[in-house]
C-alpha cells in the first residue's frame, strides 16, 4: 500500500505511538545496515544468528525436543492453523507481538524465531560452502544466486516470521534461511544489531 514505511507500518493513516517494543519493519537492508553502523554496530552474520539462535541445543527447533508447541506451549509468534486459511492464534498473537512476549534463551537473547525474519549481512546463495566452517562470512556478492529475485541482489533473512507456518514454510528453524530481496522491506521482516569486538 502506498505510503507504508516504518512510521507507517500498517498504511499511510497508522502510526507508530504505543508501539516501542515492537519491531521495526518496512525496513529495507540498506537502512538496517545503515542503523547499525551509526549505532556502532553490524548486523549478524547468518552464522552468528544461528549460533545464537541455536540456543546451545541440538534439536530441530531453537527448544528442546522437535516440536514447534511441545505441550502446547508456544516459544515464538508463528502461524497455528493452516496458513492462509485458518490463523488459531494459539500463541495469543495475530501478526506482530511485543518484543520479549516469549521467555530469553540460553544466551539470554529473545525473539530469534518467529514474529519477524531478520536481515543478516550475508549475500544469498543457495547452498553453504562446506569449506567455510571457520567464522564463515558467506559468499561474495559476485557469488550470490537466488533465483527468485536474480543475480547479486538479496541477502539472506533468518528466523521465520508470524506468517511461517507448519503447512508452509517450516522457516522457524535456527538452520532455516531465506533470500529477500535487499531493497524491499516488508511487514514481516526487521533486524537486530550485534557487537563485534575489535
Amino acid at each position: 500500500m502506498a505510503g507504508t514505511n516504518w512510521r507507517h507500518p500498517d498504511g499511510p493513516d497508522s502510526h507508530i505511538v504505543g508501539k516501542d517494543r515492537y519491531p521495526v519493519i518496512h525496513i529495507a537492508f540498506e537502512d538496517a545496515e545503515a542503523y547499525a553502523k551509526w549505532a556502532g554496530r553490524s548486523l549478524p552474520t547468518e552464522a552468528q544468528f544461528e549460533l545464537a539462535a541455536r540456543n546451545k541445543r541440538d534439536s530441530l527447533f531453537a527448544w528442546d525436543g522437535n516440536e514447534l508447541a511441545p505441550d502446547g506451549h508456544h516459544h515464538a509468534n508463528t502461524w497455528q492453523g493452516s496458513f492462509p486459511i485458518e490463523h488459531k492464534s494459539e500463541d495469543g498473537h495475530v501478526g506482530l507481538a511485543p518484543v520479549g512476549c516469549y521467555e530469553s534463551n540460553d544466551y539470554g537473547v529473545y525473539d530469534l524465531i518467529g514474529n519477524v525474519w531478520e536481515w543478516t549481512s550475508n549475500w544469498y546463495y543457495p547452498e553453504h560452502d562446506p569449506n567455510d566452517f571457520l567464522n564463515p562470512t558467506g559468499p561474495l556478492q559476485q557469488e550470490s544466486v537466488s533465483s527468485n529475485h536474480g543475480s547479486s541482489v538479496a541477502r539472506v533473512i533468518k528466523g521465520g516470521s508470524y506468517l511461517c507456518a507448519e503447512n508452509y514454510c517450516l522457516r522457524f528453524r535456527p538452520a532455516a534461511r531465506e533470500a529477500q530481496d535487499s531493497g524491499l522491506g516488508t511487514s514481516h521482516i526487521g533486524f537486530r544489531t550485534v557487537l563485534n569486538p575489535i
